[in-house]
């Protein structure tokens, strides 16, 4: 699937985040969004999702030459990120299965495969509220990545990690996503784009 941006900007309260934007993503492109923190990494990657709406441009999302409607984008792109809101009161067991009400995940993965993958098999009866931050992300990162999608982005998919963890997330998107379009906004830290050499700095679009 190929996403364009198209004159992107985004406004907070007369503060100027970023400005004219223009990428043109083809099917299969890897790319890391590299700023500092409050650069607008996160405010570019949730507008490309469409949960946000920015000041000025216009997002496409393209598939096979036709343009998906806007109301159908959901369906072709998977988010993770450190602030995104888990639901703290189900086991790990529930949350993957009320995951899959909503979102298939890739041909190769079962909800006992994801458990198993996650390497949090003995927790699987524990409620999410009881897992530490590490744990959380690593939930985050695999239903992103295991869900069916065109398009994956990646906000910071190392916090709160520890080294074990990062070699986890590694062997996650090699297995499992190099073959989509892939967008990680990153401090700089090589490890979360290593699949890439492609960078996108927000500082030249201030």
């Amino acid at each position: 699937m190929q996403v364009k941006l198209q004159g992107i900007s985004k406004v907070f309260q007369n503060h100027s985040v970023f400005k004219n934007v223009n990428l043109d993503l083809q099917s299969g492109y890897g790319a890391a969004i590299l700023g500092g923190n409050g650069s607008g990494k996160s405010t570019l990657l949730k507008i490309i999702s469409t949960a946000m709406m920015p000041s000025q441009g216009t997002v496409s999302y393209i598939l096979n030459g036709k343009e998906i409607e806007e109301s159908k984008r959901y369906k072709y792109v998977s988010f993770a990120a450190p602030y995104m809101e888990l639901i703290e009161d189900l086991t790990l067991e529930e949350l993957v299965a009320f995951h899959l009400k909503f979102r298939p995940f890739i041909k190769e993965l079962t909800k006992d495969v994801i458990i198993d993958r996650l390497k949090l098999g003995r927790f699987k009866d524990k409620q999410i509220k009881t897992f530490s931050s590490g744990m959380r992300q690593r939930v985050r990162l695999i239903l992103a990545i295991g869900t069916e999608s065109k398009l994956l982005l990646l906000d910071e998919p190392t916090s709160n990690l520890d080294p074990a963890g990062k070699q986890w997330y590694q062997e996650l998107l090699t297995d499992f996503a190099l073959n989509r379009t892939i967008l990680v906004g990153s401090n700089h830290l090589k490890e979360e784009y290593f699949f890439t050499e492609n960078t996108i700095e927000l500082a030249n679009f201030k």
